[in-house]
């Protein structure tokens, strides 16, 4: 099957090993494509319909962002998949992976944003039972909460993972720039009704 003849893709997350995965939008299926070629190697289903993809670039892990508000990281090599706490309140519909592949940044209608560590997420020890007061290893590292409204835009920025920020729009027409470790805001932008942020991008 040709990738520029499929309509319903909702998602397209490219790796750096010559493969394409694309979400289909409505089946919760995850079509392999080679990006030499274009055409398609396999179609791997999954649990839930997925709304949203990224590539950890040089860990050969997908993180997919499914319907009912938890993540997935599906190990590509392996084929082993990893699951989060289902923290969000609705779909997860932004996903960001910071360049050193520290943290992962999700998304959602609910107007929050989770901060997530890639490393415990897929951890073999995610399935045990955390002692006492211990968060399980699935679970968020803290969550962004300042925004009013439906998350539109998500990004971060390049620096060491103890000093990089993180940037998000909403539809409550706000844009904050923060702290990804500490949650704390550095700088919040105000915009008119009439735009609406539906991407960001930090260099």
């Amino acid at each position: 099957m040709d990738i520029r003849r499929v309509r319903s893709i909702r998602n397209v997350s490219p790796s750096a090993n010559l493969h394409i995965f694309a979400a289909q939008a409505d089946k919760a299926v995850i079509n392999v494509y080679t990006r030499e070629k274009g055409n398609q190697e396999a179609t791997v289903p999954f649990p839930d319909r997925i709304r949203s993809l990224a590539h950890a670039d040089g860990a050969e892990i997908l993180v997919i962002g499914m319907e009912e508000g938890k993540l997935l990281l599906w190990e590509t090599a392996t084929g082993r998949v990893s699951t989060s706490t289902s923290s969000h309140l609705q779909s997860v519909s932004l996903l960001h992976i910071t360049s050193s592949n520290s943290f992962i940044l999700s998304g959602s209608a609910d107007a929050t944003i989770f901060v997530w560590s890639l490393a415990q997420l897929v951890s073999f020890q995610t399935d045990e039972q955390p002692l006492g007061n211990e968060p399980a290893s699935n679970a968020p590292l803290r969550a962004f909460s300042n925004h009013r409204s439906p998350i539109s835009a998500l990004s971060a920025g390049h620096s060491r993972p103890n000093t990089n920020f993180a940037v998000s729009a909403s539809t409550d027409q706000t844009c904050h720039i923060w702290h990804i470790e500490t949650g704390e805001i550095l700088k919040k932008r105000f915009f008119c009704p009439q735009y609406r942020l539906a991407s960001l991008s930090t260099r």
